[in-house]
């Protein structure tokens, strides 16, 4: 992503820390979904650990829908995306 993010669950939870980079540097994300709980890594560091979607109204409808989304918190700016892989993990 090429803009500062204030939190991967925008609007939402907000995260245990800011590790993203300055605006127009790439940062590296890594999600890791293991139903109901979220982990969310910002260039090497924890930003949300272990958060339970199933307890954030908002958040929760997500589970019975499916899906990926990609958000910017500017629609008046272009957002940029490279490199994004999916991986299912192992039961």
């Amino acid at each position: 992503m090429n803009y500062n993010i204030k939190s991967p669950i925008f609007g939402k939870v907000a995260p245990i820390t800011n590790a993203f980079k300055p605006i127009g540097q790439w940062n590296n994300i890594e999600i890791k979904y293991i139903e109901p709980n979220l982990w969310v890594g910002a260039n090497g560091v924890t930003v949300q650990n272990q958060v339970d979607i199933t307890k954030i109204d908002g958040l929760k409808h997500k589970l019975t829908n499916g899906g990926i989304a990609l958000q910017r918190n500017d629609y008046k700016k272009a957002a940029y995306y490279k490199n994004i892989r999916i991986k299912r993990l192992p039961d």
